[in-house]
């Protein structure tokens, strides 16, 4: 069974030192009466052993003059007197070298001399001078002395024997009294060892109970109590690093409440300044919403519609644009006068209103110079590239375009300016790339590029077409990050080539879209198809 109210670990330091100190004076004091009591012992059996042996050797001169003399009846006496006065004596006998006793102190207790008749006895006795025996069933305590005629070492002969037994029961007194005087002294020396422990226990643990109550306010948070070390120790020690503990917390707490005001009161003044600048942006995103709805329905409205393309003789034309921002960059017109037929198709770079507003430049400026009847592609393209340049400067944009002018007369197309890749597909299905890198260079960024433009042209046969398109179209992610590509954009042109020209126009939109995925739009959709009817 478990005691659990008398667990050590649950008392104070004090407490178990004290015990601690009480179970040592225990132990010591036990060992020491153990060993000292046990000592006595045998210094008084000692004791008791001498003094058989001197009544003996006392008794011997006489006994042997009595036993030469025959004067048995004084020796009979003197054993009387002597076993009188002294009441340690139990039996005192005096035999002859035969064992018949001579006399004795108690006719009745003669227990050795029932031994001595034997002579195997009789030969151990005659080996030694005295022999001492412990008889300690009865208590006592005997000894035989032999005597001889002869006190010197001369030829002598044994004449008699001594016996005497001493009663042991005073010694067992004394023992007795030596535990019960060592268990009072023990139970002394233990009160006076638990007062001791007790005082220095108390004073040894007054500090660390102290230092106990300090860390516990230190960790309630009241770090304005101090305490100082009154020793040199290791609890004075200790004390002295708990005080330098306590005063760096201090320490860092003060920087800590300092730093979280400074932090906060700045928190609060960017606070303000973010909500300033949110309305500011929301004014700001309002007002440029506005302007970028009225942008991209202008951009939307300029683009030829349905019912203008059904006018053109000849041709089979479909147009698509998809902005993938707000407002796009992607710019194609398609515009006819009583002599010919002009198309354009360009990309301005990037996207938002600086972009729309500079394809919407780039439209009005080609419209003007087909009304004006400019035939020369070169001095076209250079016209409207120094406006764009002259515009982007005053707008203080760095903005560019890719455009291309194709011009159409009875099946034969003339084509000049840099954009992406023409294809031209015949009726067939053969499929002709044409490169527009060399036909003329990016418009808005050199004042004059007269001498980079140059143009050609090739001849569309019934059931032949053209192909434009923009970058978005070929550079459009799947999900992989790999591009759409040309190769797929004339394999899907290929294949619905014998359908109208809208046809072909939403099957290459829908396998655009479809390659894209779920994937962000990141750049406008811009898709002219033409066929030759």
């Amino acid at each position: 069974m478990r005691f659990k109210f008398f667990r050590i670990q649950n008392f104070s330091i004090k407490y178990k030192f004290i015990i601690g100190i009480v179970i040592i004076l225990v132990i010591a004091m036990l060992s020491v009466s153990i060993v000292f009591i046990k000592r006595s012992e045998r210094l008084l059996v000692y004791a008791l052993e001498d003094k058989a042996n001197l009544i003996n050797r006392n008794f011997s001169i006489v006994s042997a003059k009595s036993i030469e003399e025959c004067a048995f009846s004084n020796l009979q006496m003197l054993i009387n007197e002597v076993a009188v006065k002294d009441r340690e004596i139990k039996t005192l006998i005096v035999a002859d070298h035969k064992g018949t006793i001579i006399a004795t102190s108690d006719n009745n207790n003669y227990p050795l001399f029932a031994k001595i008749e034997n002579e195997t006895i009789l030969h151990q006795l005659r080996m030694r001078q005295d022999i001492i025996l412990r008889n300690l069933k009865e208590n006592v305590l005997e000894s035989v002395l032999l005597m001889y005629d002869r006190p010197d070492d001369s030829v002598k002969n044994l004449i008699g024997f001594i016996y005497i037994s001493l009663n042991m029961s005073y010694l067992e007194k004394s023992i007795s009294n030596l535990w019960f005087d060592s268990f009072i002294l023990t139970i002394i020396l233990m009160g006076f060892g638990i007062i001791c422990a007790y005082i220095f226990g108390a004073k040894m643990a007054k500090p660390i109970r102290i230092l106990a109550n300090r860390v516990q306010t230190i960790a309630s948070g009241n770090l304005e109590i101090s305490i100082k070390a009154k020793t040199k120790d290791e609890i004075g020690q200790l004390i002295t690093d708990v005080e330098k503990m306590r005063l760096a917390i201090k320490n860092l707490t003060g920087n800590l409440e300092e730093q979280v005001k400074e932090r906060t009161a700045q928190l609060e003044n960017a606070y303000i300044e973010i909500n300033s600048l949110n309305e500011r942006l929301k004014a700001e995103n309002v007002r440029m919403s506005a302007e970028l709805d009225v942008t991209r329905r202008l951009q939307q409205m300029m683009l030829p519609t349905k019912h203008e393309l059904k006018k053109i003789k000849y041709l089979d034309i479909a147009g698509f644009m998809d902005p993938a921002a707000e407002v796009g960059g992607d710019y194609y017109d398609i515009f006819q006068t009583d002599e010919h037929l002009a198309i354009s198709i360009g990309d301005v770079t990037g996207h938002g209103l600086e972009s729309g507003v500079l394809m919407l430049m780039a439209q009005t400026a080609v419209r003007t110079l087909t009304l004006s009847k400019e035939t020369d592609l070169k001095f076209f393209l250079n016209i409207l590239n120094e406006t764009l340049f002259t515009n982007t400067k005053r707008m203080k944009v760095d903005k560019s375009m890719t455009l291309a002018i194709l011009e159409y007369r009875n099946g034969n197309i003339r084509i000049s300016g840099q954009h992406e890749d023409v294809i031209i597909i015949r009726k067939n299905g053969y499929i002709e790339i044409l490169d527009t890198m060399k036909l003329g260079f990016p418009l808005g960024l050199e004042k004059d590029i007269y001498h980079l433009i140059s143009d050609t042209e090739f001849f569309l046969n019934a059931g032949d077409g053209v192909v434009l398109f923009t970058d978005g179209i070929i550079e459009a992610e799947n999900i992989s990050g790999k591009l759409y590509g040309i190769d797929r954009l004339c394999s899907i042109a290929k294949k619905n080539w014998n359908k109208s020209a809208e046809l072909i126009q939403k099957a290459i939109i829908d396998d655009v879209y479809q390659y894209i995925g779920k994937q962000i739009v990141h750049d406008d959709l811009t898709l002219i198809v033409i066929k030759q009817i």
